[in-house]
């Protein structure tokens, strides 16, 4: 039934309203009743053409076989390199004790506004919190940021930004 047009059927219907309509008219249509059977015969046309239509067009579909999937050649080359570089053991201990101490100014920071009111910080009031210099304040902050932890918003104050933390940060 995909391939019979709705236009066709809502015609088909309206012509069938209309010559009941007229049948049922009093004395309006006197002597033209054969108007209603001319509509009625209208109406048994469109409903014939459009069931011819939706079998020839599922029987037109049945016959049309899908095309087959076209063939992609796929070259592929491996290139191996011996890279006679060698390298043990892991960072220096300065980047080691670096990074800890980043991830520890990044808890302290998300701890203290996890339970801060719900408002924008600046860094300077962020930095005073949790006592760490407002360089690494900063720095701390843009990470967090980066991580989608918090975000900023520009502001007429010092630092050019509130920071405050991200709603799903605080569940």
């Amino acid at each position: 039934m995909k391939h019979v047009n709705p236009v066709v059927l809502a015609l088909a219907a309206m012509l069938n309203v209309i010559a009941t309509a007229i049948l049922n008219a009093n004395h309006v249509f006197d002597g033209r009743s054969w108007i209603a059977w001319c509509l009625y015969g209208a109406t048994i046309i469109l409903l014939a053409w459009a069931a011819v239509n939706a079998v020839s067009g599922t029987k037109r579909e049945e016959k049309t076989p899908a095309p087959p999937p076209a063939q992609q050649i796929i070259h592929q080359e491996s290139k191996q390199e011996f890279n006679p570089q060698l390298y043990i053991g892991t960072e220096d201990h300065a980047s080691i004790s670096a990074k800890k101490e980043q991830d520890g100014q990044d808890r302290l920071v998300l701890d203290f506004l996890k339970k801060s009111e719900y408002r924008f910080y600046l860094v300077a009031e962020i930095a005073e919190a949790v006592n760490i210099s407002k360089p690494d304040a900063r720095a701390t902050l843009e990470r967090l940021e980066a991580q989608k932890r918090l975000w900023k918003v520009p502001v007429q104050a010092p630092g050019g930004y509130a920071w405050q933390l991200d709603d799903l940060e605080r569940e």
